[in-house]
């Protein structure tokens, strides 16, 4: 009986991993493209997914603290686009690549404080402001492009994107940075903590002392930075700033999210779960290619994996809420 129980509980443990849908399709999808592709577990195509994760994974790291934090943001493809236009007409009229980058950031910066300000201080709904700052910052690349793209920037900006450390692009490493910078924040500092009990019971936190409205316009300033190093990276990858740049991003950022197990609800998720979710869609976009389906599939999939997801998170929710109820009246008996 005692094994039983114990196997039980093994067992439960492992269905209670937030992680678990993702990383069990992850290994599917490993799976199914080393039997159907020859060239997927060839070195090359391993760092083209490599080379592919950067803009997407820099961009998830505060749209999981976000969500967490029972925020959203939906700006973040806008705000990497306009980040990248700023920096690229900046380049062309001669200021040096250091200011261009800084002011590219600040950029970024600037919208989240706007989404921040105002989602908090007005009491507007994230999804409202942010999506009237999506529609701005797109609207912003129109009036500075003028509908068109810009390239013919340094070499060396362009190399920042482009030049290669043992066989890895720099952007590379810099995801790895910022990573490794945002996984020792979130488990060793004490704003971690405020942000799950944020998105948790916000009122509960402010009765616990914790500076509701100041921290989420601190992860909305983090998020719009991150969109903005992420259009910088786009930029210099591909040595032009477009209105297409970061088309569609949002959508990605949070499908790696969502499907990594952070829940829209607040008050659930980790930074291993995007990390590997990001990933996923990575293998995703890399089986399109090898396997010749068209490009113009991946919205609609990544759009049904959302809505999975979603639907995944809110029976969950529903099933700990029952599970909760059970055990009160248990316990009032």
């Amino acid at each position: 009986m005692k094994v039983k129980k114990n196997i039980g509980k093994y067992i439960e443990k492992i269905i209670g991993i937030k992680e678990l849908p993702v990383i069990v399709l992850t290994i599917l999808i490993i799976i199914f493209l080393s039997v159907n592709s020859p060239v997927f577990l060839s070195v090359s195509n391993w760092i083209a997914v490599l080379t592919s994760l950067p803009s997407t994974m820099i961009a998830s790291i505060f749209m999981t603290i976000l969500l967490i934090a029972g925020c959203i943001d939906l700006s973040v493809g806008s705000v990497a686009a306009a980040s990248g236009a700023v920096c690229g007409l900046l380049l062309l009229n001669g200021i040096p690549i250091p200011l261009c980058i800084i002011s590219g950031v600040l950029v970024g910066i600037s919208f989240g404080l706007i989404n921040g300000f105002f989602s908090t201080k007005f009491g507007v709904a994230p999804f409202i402001v942010t999506l009237g700052t999506m529609m701005i910052g797109r609207g912003v690349v129109f009036v500075l492009l003028k509908g068109y793209g810009i390239s013919g920037f340094p070499q060396t900006f362009n190399n920042l994107g482009q030049g290669k450390l043992l066989s890895l692009e720099y952007p590379i490493y810099l995801m790895i940075i910022i990573l490794a910078i945002s996984w020792f924040i979130l488990h060793y500092f004490r704003f971690s903590k405020s942000i799950y009990y944020i998105g948790d019971n916000p009122e509960n936190a402010r009765l616990l002392g914790i500076n509701v409205n100041r921290i989420r316009i601190l992860a909305f300033i983090g998020s719009g930075m991150m969109a903005a190093l992420s259009g910088l990276v786009i930029t210099a990858r591909f040595g032009a700033a477009s209105n297409q740049t970061g088309l569609g991003l949002e959508l990605q950022v949070i499908v790696a999210c969502v499907i990594g197990g952070t829940t829209i609800y607040g008050g659930e998720g980790s930074l291993l779960g995007t990390i590997i979710g990001v990933f996923f869609l990575a293998l995703l976009n890399n089986a399109f290619n090898l396997l010749g389906v068209s490009i113009y599939w991946k919205d609609f999939c990544m759009s049904l994996i959302l809505i999975l997801a979603i639907s995944i998170n809110a029976v969950g929710k529903q099933f700990q809420l029952k599970k909760f109820s059970k055990v009160k009246k248990s316990h009032s008996m």
